[in-house]
């Protein structure tokens, strides 16, 4: 399973971080409106795609599978069933709330990025650019590297040791100001990252019975997306109030020292709660 999601996460980042980057950067010079036309464009040609999609596409292949699965009738209820599911589900509770915290704080970095890199590390755009290159790299390595970290050990060590990582390489950029120590901290940050969204989305599939896997992966979908759009406000004004008190340096890099903080403590938490929860026994994720 990690190693088909690692595949799958690395074919998005390619086309979109690498070559769509790069492509979106000659095509600009062109004529300003040409990406936005030919976005537009290969949307409607993706729809096309979807609408001339044939079969009933139930979860399994037997017939069996086929007369316990009904169509959707109300999209209210189903959401509502993914939710109690994951509720219920003592390790999806832990897991969604966790989700929940990392990309809060992540979408709080996220949001003063380009501040951080033009006024703590004095780049200009282009080396912003390179800086985001290196991280992409370093997801696809990640993304490559987790289907092997993952017959070392299991989904949960996998998570915590990922965003324990993750926290101890965010406090460290939050405490220099070298460009170059920077991207090599990008760089095995993003390696972590996809690593735990990797893992994380694994267990879901591996765990979650097919006829709920899209309630319960909607839920998970709606707390992100959501989470993300607070974060990115919280970001802006944990900089702007800080900038009261803190020069401008220290503000900017405040946001990385909070989230090594929160994600070390998280980590510790989630570990801790999950101590007693026997995967194999209920989630058969370690199979």
């Amino acid at each position: 399973m990690e190693k088909a999601n690692g595949q799958f996460t690395a074919g998005q980042l390619i086309t979109s971080d690498i070559l769509g980057v790069a492509m979106g950067g000659f095509i600009i010079t062109l004529h300003i409106v040409f990406p936005f036309a030919i976005d537009a464009v290969t949307a409607v040609i993706a729809l096309l795609f979807l609408i001339s999609l044939k079969g009933n596409f139930y979860p399994g292949d037997t017939e069996t599978s086929k007369k316990e699965v009904r169509p959707m009738k109300n999209w209210k209820r189903e959401m509502w069933s993914g939710i109690q599911y994951v509720y219920r589900d003592r390790f999806l509770r832990g897991l969604a709330i966790l989700s929940v915290t990392i990309t809060l704080m992540y979408s709080i970095i996220l949001a003063t990025q380009i501040f951080f890199v033009r006024d703590v590390l004095q780049l200009d755009a282009f080396a912003f650019g390179i800086l985001i290159s290196i991280a992409t790299i370093g997801s696809i390595v990640g993304s490559q590297a987790v289907a092997y970290m993952r017959k070392k050990w299991s989904t949960k060590q996998l998570i915590i040791s990922s965003i324990l990582c993750m926290g101890i390489i965010y406090g460290v950029v939050g405490l220099t100001t070298n460009a170059y120590m920077v991207g090599s901290l990008y760089f095995c940050a993003a390696f972590f990252i996809i690593v735990y969204n990797i893992t994380r989305s694994s267990i879901l599939q591996r765990s979650v019975p097919n006829e709920m896997l899209g309630s319960v992966g909607s839920v998970f979908r709606f707390l992100s997306v959501g989470i993300s759009a607070i974060g990115t406000l919280l970001g802006g004004l944990l900089v702007r109030v800080s900038e009261t008190t803190f020069d401008r340096v220290f503000s900017l890099q405040l946001p990385y020292l909070l989230l090594s903080l929160i994600y070390i403590l998280s980590a510790l938490i989630f570990a801790l709660k999950m101590h007693n929860h026997s995967e194999s026994q209920q989630h058969n994720i370690n199979a």
